[in-house]
């Protein structure tokens, strides 16, 4: 799961499930605003609920990408911050 900022203040949202991508980049406001904004993301399955500042957002299925190569993190952590490496 990455959550980010663009350089534009847009926040992101991206996941990777079993060989697709799914997310959103939400351009409607900045959130390089100095705010406090809460992200709540729950996943069952192919079932997934995320809400940014209490509103339902759907994220859909966009290009691949490689989020990260890592094998030895659990499937419930979450790196917030900083590079994946594999050294």
């Amino acid at each position: 799961l990455l959550v980010a900022l663009t350089p534009e203040g847009h926040l992101m949202v991206q996941e990777d499930r079993e060989g697709a991508t799914y997310g959103i980049i939400i351009r409607d406001r900045n959130f390089l605003n100095g705010a406090r904004h809460s992200v709540y993301y729950r996943r069952d399955l192919n079932e997934t609920e995320l809400f940014i500042d209490r509103q339902l957002v759907e994220i859909e299925e966009i290009q691949d990408q490689i989020l990260s190569s890592l094998q030895d993190l659990g499937a419930n952590e979450v790196q917030v911050g900083g590079i994946n490496t594999t050294d």
